[in-house]
């Protein structure tokens, strides 16, 4: 039976009111059609905010679930945002009905990220709101460790350039939001009170942040509980965090074709199911029987034994990927003595070796369990150990003199001017290379997504973030102009040199 396919569940809120619809439903047809030439697999719903009709489950005036799309189709979603008549609604209540929605899917298998995306400009808006509403929407995102709310569209500037998921919730917490604009002080404390949430322009919103600020899509949890001896068992969670893949050849393999001919008569083609496999030794012919070669297994996850850590060098520990052993928090007792287990191990200087087949059939693998007891909750790291000819001699590394201290001049301070890692970086963007797409991407799926969408006329190039973006005041620019030395040809003049 084949796995669970792995993906994304979210709501679309739409406000379909907002002065700045048509920059909205730009943003809005980009991430639908990277969705879309991607064959997603993962799930959107669309809900109208502040709309003429209503339609959703906690009965909410004037806000419309659009039910009839089963595929995240552009094309359609644009129709069902362009026909339907503005209203008035709460914003507020617009949430509560996402999240009603994403509860549905909770327990549904394979579902890797909760997105609840709400594109507005909080501008044609009336404050209608109250603080026990608007605390039950924090309480309930933050109850899911994997449910993300992203705020599309208002006019906020991030103080400093996003260049990691982590960096996400300080640059919020720093956001500045104009205090006359009641909606969007209300929005930023929400953003700011849950785990997982973001706020931000259209621009660097979509589609960047929707699909770089998420759960990763990783490999599924492997639970197979932890076997002492066939009779204890001890409930665990594998998780793979490194793999070892090959490289990437720029050259396809070249596929072939080949039939089966007999020795005597080339002509006569004979079928694989008429084909009786042997060897030939002074003569004679004798059959074998394939089954013996095979593997009767059946998965396992069985503790061998445990040896000191100094037995356990580095250079043994070097398997081809690289686990993590959870506790499977399912059970009370069970998560109790996987971390007792861990904190003996760790006190008492001891590696548990372990055999681990992963599916029926399939050849054991030995691995180490190296106990970390630094976090909360404390679980094992697991790494392949090496056959006996792979074995390598430790090699002990030089002590590495320390640098000399660099005295920082102009030139440093231009280029230190320029890495968006920094604070005071001055290159005029607001997103890393990690939490945006590719430039060329954008470009082709732009194109696609009129195309589908039979709309030339949506300026979806506005929202693309240029290459050449233009950048802010740089202090340091000129004075670096200056410092450099002006290069001269004997017998040129200098007013002709290009």
């Amino acid at each position: 039976m084949p796995p669970t396919p792995k993906r994304d569940c979210g709501v679309i809120l739409f406000d379909v009111a907002s002065s700045k619809k048509s920059e909205l439903l730009n943003g809005l047809l980009k991430f639908a059609s990277f969705r879309w030439f991607m064959n997603s697999k993962s799930m959107y719903r669309l809900i109208l905010v502040n709309s003429a009709e209503t339609r959703n489950r906690g009965n909410y005036p004037h806000i419309y679930t659009c039910n009839d799309l089963e595929e995240f189709d552009p094309k359609l979603i644009v129709q069902e945002i362009e026909n339907m008549q503005p209203g008035e609604s709460n914003w507020v209540d617009a949430l509560r009905v996402g999240i009603l929605a994403l509860k549905e899917v909770v327990e549904m298998a394979g579902i890797v990220s909760l997105q609840l995306i709400f594109f507005t400009g909080f501008d044609n808006i009336t404050p209608n709101f109250d603080d026990t509403s608007i605390q039950k929407v924090i309480n309930i995102i933050n109850k899911y460790e994997n449910m993300y709310l992203y705020i599309i569209g208002p006019d906020v500037t991030l103080p400093f350039a996003i260049t990691s998921q982590q960096s996400i919730a300080n640059c919020m917490q720093e956001l500045q939001v104009d205090q006359t604009n009641q909606n969007l002080v209300v929005a930023h404390r929400i953003v700011t009170s849950v785990k997982n949430a973001v706020m931000c322009n259209t621009k660097v919103g979509t589609p960047h942040l929707l699909i770089c600020f998420r759960n990763s899509q990783g490999t599924q949890p492997w639970k197979v509980p932890l076997m002492f001896g066939g009779k204890l068992s001890i409930p665990a969670s594998t998780v793979k965090i490194i793999r070892k893949d090959l490289a990437l050849k720029l050259q396809a393999p070249i596929c072939q074709s080949y039939v089966k001919i007999l020795a005597d008569d080339r002509m006569q083609q004979v079928d694989d199911a008429d084909i009786v496999k042997g060897l030939v030794r002074h003569n004679k012919f004798t059959q074998i029987d394939e089954s013996q070669f095979k593997l009767e297994t059946q998965r396992c996850f069985d503790v061998l034994g445990f040896t000191d850590k100094k037995f356990l060098p580095e250079t043994y520990i070097k398997g081809d990927d690289t686990f993590y052993v959870l506790p499977n928090e399912a059970t009370e007792d069970g998560f109790q003595a996987f971390t007792y287990l861990v904190t003996i191990c760790h006190e008492s200087d001891k590696y548990a070796i372990v055999k681990r087949i992963y599916s029926p059939n399939n050849k054991p693998r030995y691995y180490v369990l190296i106990p970390a007891v630094d976090t909360t909750p404390k679980y094992f790291v697991m790494t392949g150990l090496p056959y006996a000819g792979l074995l390598l001699e430790h090699q002990y590394k030089t002590p590495i003199e320390p640098k000399e201290e660099v005295i920082e001049d102009d030139f440093h301070r231009f280029f230190n001017s320029m890495i968006v890692e920094n604070k005071d970086c001055k290159a005029g963007i607001e997103s890393g290379p990690i939490m945006m797409l590719d430039i060329h991407q954008q470009k082709i799926v732009d194109a696609a997504a009129k195309k589908k969408a039979m709309r030339e006329d949506f300026d979806l190039e506005s929202l693309d973030v240029c290459d050449h973006e233009s950048v802010a005041e740089n202090p340091f620019m000129e004075i670096f102009k200056d410092a450099w030395p002006v290069r001269s040809i004997d017998g040129a003049d200098p007013s002709t040199e290009n």
